[in-house]
């Protein structure tokens, strides 16, 4: 009976009797494959658009040389090269699992797995975790759902956080729930100031801050039509020139302090802030 090999790592399983001689090199290629499965990395150029198979030989070719070697058999695979188009590169219908870098480029997909049955996106530019059963690759980082982060200052199992699923938008923070969840929220209060005034603005915007300039003339600035609680507009005197040349804020159909008129500032060099609250208090004076 001739030696046969395994299913997976290809390792020679050797007959009675047989390899008379060379039994101790075929017993290194052993350790070779071993080596290589355990700790072996090797490096696959995938360029172009064609689906590749990764290269899988019987244990008795291994030379304990990963520029030689055949592919499958490493531990940790870095796929690298310019994509053209969306490529699949196969592993084999055997049980396996590797840890695997996308390093290519050409913002094409890179699907592995098996030859032919299912694999997974391995996205550009990232490490993952990947194992298959023969048929499935599954990849163990996104099968994981949401992370739990240890509290900072208490490494203890019970204060954690769980980070959202998705990214937010541009400028928004993590707030939490009070119940150990995060999400992405806008960031609210202060404002963002703009250049001098010296007329209306079409409207002031909420959480916008305006250096008004009178000293061609008194005008209004007219508040926004609708306004939700927290919202802040702030109005400095630019040219000291409020009591000569009065600033008026008009309310466009909000409560100023309470009151349903206008707002007119006629104190020299007066800078203040007005923060809405509810339809009966409308804007309040939040500093001046």
């Amino acid at each position: 009976m001739p030696s046969s090999y395994t299913s997976r790592l290809k390792l020679e399983r050797q007959a009675s009797g047989e390899n008379s001689g060379t039994w101790g090199d075929l017993v290194n290629y052993t350790f070779n494959r071993l080596d290589a499965g355990i700790d072996g990395w090797a490096n696959v150029n995938v360029a172009g658009s064609a689906n590749v198979t990764l290269t899988s030989n019987n244990a008795t070719t291994n030379t304990d040389d990963s520029t030689t070697d055949d592919q499958v058999h490493n531990r940790t695979i870095e796929f690298f090269g310019a994509l053209t188009g969306n490529i699949n590169v196969f592993s084999g219908d055997v049980e396996n699992s590797f840890t695997v870098y996308n390093n290519t480029t050409g913002s094409y997909t890179l699907t592995f797995g098996p030859t032919t049955g299912t694999g997974v996106a391995i996205d550009q530019g990232t490490k993952a975790i990947v194992y298959s059963d023969g048929s499935t690759m599954v990849d163990v980082g996104k099968d994981l759902g949401n992370i739990n982060v240890l509290g900072i200052g208490n490494q203890a199992s019970s204060n954690y956080f769980t980070l959202p699923d998705a990214d937010g938008s541009a400028g928004q923070a993590l707030t939490t729930d009070g119940s150990k969840a995060l999400t992405f929220a806008n960031v609210t209060g202060g404002v963002t100031w703009q250049t001098v005034i010296t007329a209306d603005p079409a409207n002031a915007a909420v959480n916008q801050g305006y250096f008004c300039n009178t000293a061609g003339g008194a005008f209004t600035v007219t508040l926004p039509v609708s306004a939700t609680l927290g919202d802040e507009i702030a109005f400095v005197d630019y040219a000291g020139t409020f009591d000569s040349a009065n600033l008026t804020v008009g309310r466009n159909s909000h409560n100023i302090q309470g009151a349903a008129s206008d707002l007119t500032v006629s104190i020299e060099r007066a800078a203040f802030t007005l923060v809405y609250v509810d339809a009966t208090q409308g804007w309040l004076l939040k500093d001046n």
